[in-house]
């Protein structure tokens, strides 16, 4: 007998319905065609058990047999086989394969923990995924995706990112069914790109696994994310430092204790240094909304600069660095979009407010990280022109 093929359209009443009807096995409808007509159907829950998000107000309705194990699969525009109990999906096939051709300029070694490899990890996905708000989080939006807990690149960043241009942007009010912003606080393109969360929680996976979807992940809160490595033991979290108050912070001392591959946790924002520059500028690799030239926001995974000396300023060594190599080697994201500079007080906005946010540096001693390159002693100069020979 033939199987049915069905494409995925996305969830019953998108940005209409509130979050905690999305999170409700029994209140989820989602919409499939079939021979040119529109199905809806529901996922088989099994016994839905209730249980209080710590991190938020909302209850989490989880399936007995895991936390939205079918939901969790499913993208929109891609087919699939169905498999139901009565009128409730079972299971599901993708039949959508997606062929990622795309070959970063430098390799990185799944599992490899050193400094080289993580910062060799962090350029995978730069210039060939774009930002979305919850990309990288799970459906239930607690946790990393299949993506963010998958070794390599997925295909599905740069598919998207194939797929848009200079006027994508993740976030529109005017045109809500043209926009990848979660209006009712749930993102169905979740699996579409990253945001600075979910990126850096791929990255950490990358560095520390060898095996897809074996281990629970990384991705948390921006604002935690430094602190949580530290509460593992991986390394040393500060939110204040000595000479600085987090109110009237003295940028030169925050950016002399930054080393390579520290983590950065600002309220709202988390990003992995890359290096230190002579002039004492920095770069660091992030995913940000930043502008595209045409000035939609989207830009995505990137290289960035932080200018010390005159905020948000180009004139720095880092910014001509960042140039330099995202227009050599990122080209076809050096089409649509600009280096920018961030300005200290994003980067370095440590509010006593959030206890959480603050700088992590790794533990070089205890073998959770090594550096055997010698990648600590280097400049950024000096990493790139090593990464990229």
């Amino acid at each position: 007998m033939k199987c049915q093929i069905y494409k995925y359209l996305g969830i019953d009443r998108y940005n209409e319905i509130e979050k905690t009807e999305v999170l409700n096995p029994e209140s989820q409808i989602y919409k499939f065609s079939i021979n040119n007509e529109v199905k809806k159907y529901k996922i088989y829950p099994g016994k839905i058990i209730k249980e209080k998000d710590i991190n938020s107000e909302y209850t989490l309705y989880k399936c007995e047999d895991g936390a939205y194990p079918i939901q969790n699969q499913l993208i929109k525009g891609y087919e699939y086989i169905l498999f139901f109990d009565n009128d409730y999906i079972k299971s599901i096939k993708q039949l959508t394969i997606v062929d990622n051709k795309y070959k970063p300029p430098i390799k990185c070694i799944p599992g490899v923990r050193t400094l080289k490899n993580l910062i060799s990890t962090a350029f995978q996905p730069v210039g060939t995924t774009l930002y979305i708000f919850g990309g990288g989080w799970d459906f239930q939006d607690i946790g990393a995706s299949n993506e963010t807990r998958t070794i390599g690149i997925s295909p599905n960043w740069v598919k998207f990112f194939d797929e848009q241009n200079s006027n994508y942007t993740y976030k529109d009010y005017n045109n809500k069914n043209m926009s990848y912003y979660p209006f009712k606080e749930y993102n169905v393109f979740y699996y579409a790109g990253l945001d600075c969360s979910g990126y850096v929680g791929w990255v950490l996976y990358n560095t520390f696994y060898t095996k897809s979807l074996s281990e629970k992940g990384f991705v948390t809160y921006a604002k935690k994310m430094a602190k949580s490595l530290a509460d593992k033991n991986y390394g040393k979290w500060m939110h204040k430092i000595e000479g600085t108050t987090n109110y009237n912070p003295n940028y030169k001392i925050l950016a002399e204790e930054l080393k390579v591959g520290d983590l950065i946790s600002s309220t709202q924002h988390v990003m992995i240094v890359l290096g230190k520059c002579k002039d004492n500028s920095f770069i660091v690799f992030h995913s940000s909304p930043s502008n595209s030239k045409k000035g939609y926001p989207g830009g995505g995974v990137q290289i960035s600069a932080v200018n010390i000396k005159d905020s948000g300023s180009i004139n720095c060594e880092a910014y001509s660095l960042c140039k330099e190599y995202m227009e050599k080697y990122f080209k076809k994201w050096s089409e649509r979009y600009e280096v920018i500079v961030i300005p200290t007080d994003v980067v370095f906005d440590f509010d006593d407010i959030v206890p959480t946010s603050g700088i992590f540096h790794w533990d070089l001693d205890k073998g959770i990280m090594n550096d055997p390159e010698n990648y600590s002693l280097k400049s950024a100069k000096e990493i790139l022109i090593d990464l990229f020979r």
